[in-house]
């Protein structure tokens, strides 16, 4: 499936986005803990950007706390799902688009953009580069972003959900295709934990971010 916006769709026909961040206490942690670091770096009248925005959770938190989001997504479920939340008063800018191309925003134009999607879709390393590149450009100097991306436990978990003999078995195919060849049911991935690794914000200008843990240390 090489059409990246085929197999961004195909994803999230398999994954609920929109239950992930709120279908139980011990999914709100992911949620609760990303917006504590946010927030610790939020000063009023600030713009934020979501690039790969999922299903809204993070935009309609902040627009409804009263700052000027901009969202973009590119799987047809997540944007169905996001706007099944707005309401009138939501100020969101919703865009279906690619992470890749960010053209339709201006350089330096945000406060704090939130790439926490795209990295871990994108399959090789140059477009991971440009994805990053992107958003670097339209950070304004001084802001901040903040990176997610899935560590290699969640794609070992994720196989064992599929096939209880993974290890001998000896492959490693691209998940999202190999669960959409099958065909198989949400409800084998909702009863696997999500694991991501957070990182610090990285001040516009960098091409690295720390651990989260480091955003505390001056």
């Amino acid at each position: 499936m090489e059409n990246e916006s085929e197999r961004v769709n195909r994803t999230y026909d398999i994954f609920n986005e929109d239950a992930r961040l709120n279908h139980s206490k011990a999914a709100r942690v992911e949620f609760l803990t990303t917006v504590h670091y946010i927030e610790k770096y939020l000063k009023d009248g600030d713009k934020i950007l979501d690039i790969g925005a999922g299903a809204g959770e993070y935009s309609l938190y902040f627009a409804r706390k009263g700052y000027e989001v901009s969202a973009l997504e590119l799987a047809d479920a997540n944007i169905a799902a996001f706007k099944k939340k707005l309401t009138p008063e939501d100020k969101i800018d919703l865009v279906q688009g690619n992470a890749l191309d960010l053209s339709r925003y201006a350089d330096k134009s945000f406060d704090i953009v939130l790439l926490f999607g795209p990295l871990y879709h994108l399959k090789n390393d140059a477009d991971k580069q440009k994805c990053i590149s992107e958003a670097k450009r339209v950070c304004k100097d001084g802001g901040k972003i903040f990176f997610a991306f899935i560590s290699n436990d969640f794609v070992f978990l994720t196989e064992f959900g599929y096939d209880v003999n993974y290890f001998s078995n000896g492959d490693y195919p691209e998940l999202p295709h190999r669960a959409a060849q099958r065909g198989r049911g949400r409800r084998h991935l909702d009863d696997l934990p999500q694991k991501r690794r957070h990182a610090a914000p990285a001040p516009h200008g960098q091409n690295h971010a720390h651990p989260g843990r480091d955003a505390d240390r001056k």
